[in-house]
């Protein structure tokens, strides 16, 4: 009877834990949605659809999180994931008695709300009320193009116009999103590419290793911005959209450096005696590989990814201002930067053409940077405990 009651109270607790990761799952799921622009079919619909769908993921997880309250056996559950609390209390103050990190923390969850409220900020419609076909395309009035001066700031455009009457609050407003698309894109797919290849360099050697190694070397040879910016032009010759060229072209580029560090990790782990024991007890290599040796390997490219999201960002904004990347009005921060490439010779004339974006790109990056130290702190054993 106990074991039968015991048993049902474990189901309840878990059945709640169930419910708050598949409401988590569920929101960051429609919100990438929002973020990558899908699901275009349902037309005006989108918006409202994304929205009542987060929602209804914050409600579960608000449901599953009374629910673990009313398990049975929530303190005996309490009591064996107090080590973990303990832990996440101690990173939380080793947060709060870093001004750097707050700041780092501070200034992503910013642009994490202006990506979130975007559409809120700046409605993506026409002055007549019509929706944007495409909402990170800048609207311009065909009869106001030929308005070559740049508008300074006003009612109408909080952060001025540039060429054409580009309106400047917009682009940085929707850049924000666009920011967060490219990173993601760029970051997951390096992080991917660069763990597999890197485990299997690492874990197996010899022959393997050397053939992987020596490809990297060569990636590496060639300066990042010239390779990528001959990737681009490469790619465009056979109908790529310059977004899509950019973005594989920072892929190709980024990933030998994530596949040398998982290495260096690999090779450090895979002499563990908890590794030789798994070995000896007959377990398979990739058994191996994702149980013991990728999660004890994995925390120095966290850190990495973390400081290198502000600069693929960066960089992206680069090939954008060399006229590589985004097309012509745009919602990147780069392509707003070489609008005003004409103008930034006036001096400080028509400083917000170019002061608006800058600081956008400026405070991501910083953002993120300031947030990949926090995550060092954390995450690295010779940090954690200082």
């Amino acid at each position: 009877m106990n074991v039968q009651k015991n048993k049902h109270a474990r189901l309840g607790y878990r059945t709640a834990l169930g419910e708050i990761a598949v409401g988590i799952v569920w929101a960051v799921a429609w919100w990438i949605t929002w973020i990558f622009g899908l699901f275009p079919s349902l037309g005006d619909w989108v918006p409202y659809v994304q929205i009542g769908a987060i929602v209804a993921g914050v409600a579960l997880i608000g449901k599953g999180l009374f629910d673990l309250r009313r398990a049975p056996d929530y303190a005996d559950l309490k009591k064996g994931i107090q080590p973990t609390l303990k832990e996440f209390r101690f990173t939380l103050k080793k947060i709060r008695g870093s001004p750097l990190s707050l700041m780092g923390v501070s200034l992503v969850s910013f642009f994490v709300a202006i990506a979130i409220l975007a559409p809120v900020l700046a409605p993506p419609f026409t002055p007549e009320g019509y929706p944007l076909q495409d909402p990170f395309l800048i609207y311009s009035n065909p009869q106001e193009t030929y308005v070559t001066t740049p508008q300074p700031p006003s009612a109408q455009y909080p952060f001025g116009t540039t060429t054409g009457k580009i309106n400047l609050y917009y682009g940085c407003i929707w850049g924000t999103i666009y920011a967060f698309r490219l990173g993601l894109i760029v970051i997951v797919s390096v992080l991917v590419i660069g763990v597999v290849l890197g485990l299997i360099a690492g874990y197996y050697g010899g022959l393997i290793d050397e053939v992987i190694m020596r490809f990297t070397d060569i990636i590496l040879a060639f300066p990042g911005l010239i390779l990528t910016m001959a990737l681009i032009v490469a790619l465009a010759r056979r109908n790529w959209s310059r977004i899509d060229a950019a973005i594989l072209g920072i892929v190709l580029v980024g990933w030998p450096g994530y596949t040398r560090l998982i290495r260096g990790e690999v090779l450090r782990v895979k002499t563990e005696d908890y590794v030789e024991a798994s070995k000896a007890s007959g377990s398979s290599d990739l058994r191996i590989m994702l149980r013991h040796v990728l999660p004890n390997a994995i925390y120095p490219i966290i850190i990495v990814a973390s400081l290198d999201f502000g600069s693929i960002v960066l960089f992206a904004a680069a090939l954008s201002f060399l006229g590589l990347g985004a097309p012509p009005r745009y919602a990147d921060w780069g392509q707003l930067i070489n609008q005003a490439g004409p103008w930034i010779s006036y001096g400080l004339q028509y400083w917000w053409t170019f002061i608006f974006p800058g600081i956008f790109i400026t405070l991501f990056c910083l953002g993120w940077n300031l947030l990949g130290d926090a995550f060092r702190d954390i995450l690295d054993p010779l940090y954690r405990r200082k």
